[in-house]
């Protein structure tokens, strides 16, 4: 097993040993597992239906926990989520976990995407809890990048039957990943959720599910992560599919076949940090310490997961040269003074130093340019193997702070 699934045991203080004695003794709990458990980070990705119930169930038990959802709660989620209405799905997760363990969960209101990857790279387990299928290929590439076991926890949201599912990606690890079994198309392509039946639905229908449905799917996830991580059981959970069919009144247990021609590669990444700050440090200074790192001048870096827009439109017709990633705040119209919109159609993964010069950002700030802290450039050049660094680590405990800056 990873060494990276299993952390290092610490030591309950009296007050600790006082309230999970009862957990102490539960399955798979005894003989050490509770010290190996209690000293696990968990990364939640989705504060609704699912995340939520498994952030509260995750920090009574125990567990520290960050959760990120850029989604603010609706009065139509009421029936079957935990949140408030006009506010940030995680605040509302927050503030229940600090009522049953202060300090113990930590809620980052950002697109996971743009979040600061040492966060998910500090995690032991992660779950994905979104209802976004264009996920599906960042989360599991980082996972597989950074040897990390992700759950993703999903029902059927059609209304007709009551299933849920878990599927324990674990690529990094020799096992398959929930990419095995997807093509080119399946993973490009930009995809949109199933509508409910007999509707051609807005865009983002509805999950049509109740509560306890979630409830159970959320449980049994958690349930699997804490023998993944307290090493019990892991060779019936890593590279498995659970399937709660609660129709059926049955569970059913598959085990997933690994692709070695998974477009994912199942590449762990070795990683470099970069002396880069980055709150106010600039794109030249991010070329000039990637150059030191990978030993040559002419390369090539890609923001990774924010590749650059080189042009915006606006609603008047008008379209203007300008560069930023999906998070950068676009120009204003040269004509009409109304804020642009990028033409996301025409974008550049990656650039050398010339062509940053020729769009003039080289002295840009990243915060200006829409790079998150704590993303990852990869560094190419010729004769040399790629590199992966990532920016500057922030403050010990700033991360709400710096996720709401995203």
């Amino acid at each position: 097993m990873s060494s990276t699934i299993s952390p290092t045991s610490r030591p309950l203080d009296t007050a600790e040993r006082s309230r999970f004695r009862r957990l102490m003794q539960a399955y798979p709990f005894r003989d050490g597992g509770f010290e190996r458990w209690i000293g696990a980070r968990l990364a939640v990705v989705g504060a609704g239906m699912l995340g939520a119930r498994l952030c509260e169930e995750a920090v009574l038990a125990g567990a520290n926990v960050i959760v990120f959802d850029p989604d603010v709660g609706e009065l139509a989620n009421l029936g079957n989520q935990t949140c408030r209405p006009g506010r940030f799905k995680v605040d509302v997760v927050k503030q229940r976990c600090d009522a049953i363990r202060p300090g113990h969960l930590t809620a980052i209101p950002c697109d996971v995407r743009h979040a600061n990857l040492r966060w998910l790279r500090g995690c032991t387990v992660w779950f994905d809890c979104t209802d976004d299928p264009n996920l599906a290929w960042p989360l599991t590439e980082l996972s597989n990048g950074f040897d990390r076991v992700m759950f993703r926890c999903a029902v059927d949201g059609s209304g007709q039957t009551e299933i849920g599912r878990v599927l324990c990606s674990a690529g990094g690890s020799g096992h398959a990943c929930q990419c095995c079994s997807y093509d080119p198309q399946d993973l490009f392509r930009s995809h949109r959720r199933t509508p409910c039946p007999g509707q051609s639905g807005p865009e983002s229908p509805p999950t049509l599910a109740g509560g306890a449905l979630a409830a159970g799917t959320a449980g049994l996830a958690l349930s699997l992560a804490q023998r993944t991580i307290v090493g019990k059981d892991t060779d019936r959970i890593l590279g498995h599919e659970f399937i709660l069919d609660w129709t059926g009144f049955q569970m059913l247990h598959l085990r997933l076949p690994r692709a070695e021609g998974c477009l994912t590669g199942h590449r762990q990444w070795e990683t470099m940090d970069l002396d880069v700050d980055d709150a106010s440090g600039t794109l030249s200074e991010v070329f000039a310490a990637a150059e030191h790192a990978i030993g040559g001048s002419e390369i090539e870096l890609e923001t990774y997961l924010h590749p650059w827009n080189v042009q915006a439109s606006c609603q008047c017709g008008a379209v203007a040269c300008a560069v930023g990633t999906d998070w950068a705040v676009p120009p204003r119209c040269p004509k009409c003074s109304n804020r642009m919109q990028w033409l996301k159609e025409i974008q550049v993964a990656k650039a050398t130093r010339e062509q940053a010069a020729s769009w003039g950002i080289l002295a840009n700030s990243l915060e200006t340019l829409g790079v998150p802290r704590g993303a990852m450039f990869v560094a190419r050049a010729g004769g040399h193997a790629a590199r992966r660094l990532l920016l500057r680590w922030p403050k010990e405990g700033s991360q709400a702070q710096e996720g709401r800056r995203t």
